[in-house]
């Protein structure tokens, strides 16, 4: 990174007239340098969340790319290869965030849940999230596997994940249902089983937002409680943890008349003319 600094700076100097060569040497030379001699991970990030953008708050965005970059340290060999492979990854997720205009915390949430196994108590702290993974597996990975694995892997993993949020996003003026679904239905809930079936299950995606929206009408039309349906969307969010069919149990919370929820529906849809319904 210094060496393309140092680059960059060479070729703009030869370009600039004197008045700005004049401001610039006047503004270098009244800088000033802090020099922090640090030995370990916890003081690096108190350090960046202390000055960096101006006193500006931080961006969960933020604080995860420098806990990835500071843990690199202490990776032996190629960390400059693994720092400059974040630095590429999250100048591609700024990119896409800003381009589509996504909210980077819906992001990080989802993407955790879906691929890194995140359990509620984590859903609006995704920072928190990284810093308790890898501080579960640092000393294990220094004895016997590849610690910059497993952090350059969160990044590309994540940058994937961003592509995956907004090419839905992107789907939804194209694919009916799944504009459907944005408008009649719970998204939240569902969003990171979407992005993980997207990913991994691609030839699956169609039905499983059909089958969603099929399963969120039925709940729309019930007298379930609140505190009922998070319960059972919080049963969906286990079978995605424990890699279980989430498609299947969806499919079966409506065709096997889960909690008597179709007769619920053909009861409040009763009307005086006794019109028949097809469920």
């Amino acid at each position: 990174l210094m060496k393309d600094a140092q680059e960059y700076f060479h070729k703009k100097l030869k370009i600039l007239d004197l008045e700005s060569l004049e401001g610039m040497y006047s503004t270098l030379t009244q800088a000033e340098i802090f020099l922090y001699l640090i030995n370990d991970s916890e003081s690096v990030e108190k350090i960046f969340e202390s000055l960096n953008c101006r006193g500006q708050k931080h961006s969960e965005l933020d604080l995860i790319k420098n806990f990835l970059m500071s843990n690199s340290s202490i990776i032996s060999l190629n960390n400059e290869s693994i720092k400059r492979k974040i630095q590429i990854d999250f100048t591609e997720i700024n990119k896409i965030i800003k381009k589509d205009k996504i909210d980077e915390l819906e992001v990080l949430t989802y993407h955790n849940i879906a691929f890194e196994k995140s359990q509620p108590f984590y859903d609006d702290k995704p920072f928190e999230f990284v810093r308790e993974l890898l501080s579960q597996t640092t000393e294990y990975f220094r004895r016997n596997l590849s610690l910059g694995s497993v952090i350059q892997g969160y990044s590309t993993l994540l940058k994937e994940s961003s592509l995956i949020f907004a090419e839905i996003q992107e789907k939804k003026s194209s694919q009916f249902s799944l504009t459907e679904l944005f408008i009649f239905g719970r998204v939240t809930p569902y969003y990171p089983i979407l992005m993980f079936y997207y990913k991994e299950k691609n030839s699956q995606f169609n039905e499983l937002v059909e089958q969603i929206n099929r399963f969120t009408f039925r709940l729309a039309l019930t007298q379930f409680s609140a505190a009922y349906i998070k319960m059972v969307e919080f049963g969906l969010r286990q079978k995605l943890y424990w890699g279980e069919d989430v498609l299947e149990e969806i499919r079966k919370l409506t065709d096997d008349n889960w909690e008597g929820i179709n007769s619920k529906i053909l009861k409040s849809l009763t009307s005086e003319n006794g019109l028949d319904y097809d469920l």
